[in-house]
């Protein structure tokens, strides 16, 4: 069913006209602009980059280092997409990761101090790249959202679909709405990756040592506030519980040093809690903070307990 919106003028309804805007192209740019119109814990570390697949439009990473292949279509997005999608995922995956960081230099310059990057320039990730895939359109094919979770449920492929319907007001100023499909369900984990817990720790150290018994008091933390930490290589992504693919904080060891980034702007998506409150408590966002000593560790603990708290203390008020 297509959107529709209204814009309340004293106190009437009035419906918006639908926009006529060359998508493809403004979105493109938009997105590059503020990638927060897809996920705010992505950053943007290519736009066309030709790989063996053709020239995708945007190439980015999370906060967990896993690299996200965006493709922008300019109408409605169809089965096809999908197919084109996993391509350039493919192509990306089996990167060098010298090619790749001289791909990334290119775009950016120096590199930006983002918890992702280092991630996803490890060198023992060549070939076992994770990559996930975002298509973007207008509208999309009903089929599509069944590939979408057939392939999320049963391969646990990260992959998701956005659409945008543009509103115009009467001054000329365009209203973007947004609309995403992402599995119903997602696998976290394949028998193949084997990843866990224990098996983090364990790369950390052990949870005799420093770093594993810093990693771990987090880990409690995350968990007592109702959220999953799923395991990575060396290091946990923070999720909701209603979507395990979603990042909302990031920690691991790295470069042998324990470090944490949180993305306020994911938190502020799935809890009643808004962007500006949770930084006042955790800090800026997408910031790596080094955890070096027991009190680091129970501090920033301490802090996720704050946020959330707040979070109860307003649902108990309303």
């Amino acid at each position: 069913m297509p959107l529709a919106a209204w814009q309340i003028q004293d106190g009437t309804p009035r419906r918006l006209q639908v926009g006529a805007i060359e998508l493809e192209k403004n979105l493109e740019t938009w997105i590059e602009k503020d990638i927060g119109l897809i996920d705010a814990g992505l950053l943007v570390i290519q736009r066309q980059l030709h790989v063996d697949g053709g020239i995708l439009d945007l190439l980015c990473v999370d906060l967990q280092g896993r690299a996200t292949v965006v493709e922008i279509k300019k109408g409605k997005l169809v089965r096809e997409t999908i197919a084109q999608g996993i391509d350039y995922a493919a192509s990306v995956a089996l990167m060098p990761v010298g090619t790749l960081r001289d791909r990334i230099e290119s775009y950016l310059g120096q590199l930006p101090d983002h918890p992702g990057i280092a991630a996803l320039l490890d060198p023992s990730n060549d070939g076992q790249r994770e990559v996930a895939v975002v298509v973007v359109g207008v509208g999309r094919d009903p089929g599509l959202h069944r590939m979408i979770d057939f392939l999320g449920q049963t391969y646990n492929m990260p992959i998701r679909a956005i659409t945008f319907d543009v509103f115009e007001l009467d001054q000329g100023q365009r209203i973007l709405v947004r609309e995403e499909t992402e599995p119903e369900t997602t696998a976290i984990q394949s028998d193949v990756a084997k990843l866990t817990a224990a098996g983090v720790i364990d790369a950390a150290g052990g949870p005799g040592s420093p770093a594993g018994r810093w990693m771990l008091t987090i880990v409690h933390a995350i968990e007592r506030n109702g959220l999953y930490a799923r395991p990575y290589k060396w290091s946990f992504m923070a999720t909701p519980m209603q979507n395990k693919a979603r990042g909302v904080i990031v920690f691991g060891r790295w470069s042998g040093t324990v470090q944490i980034s949180h993305n306020a702007d994911a938190l502020a998506e799935f809890f009643p809690i808004d962007q500006a409150s949770v930084e006042a408590i955790l800090g800026p966002s997408h910031t790596n903070t080094p955890i070096l000593t027991d009190a680091d560790a129970q501090a920033w603990a301490a802090k996720l307990d704050r946020v959330f708290g707040s979070i109860e203390t307003t649902d108990g008020d309303t």
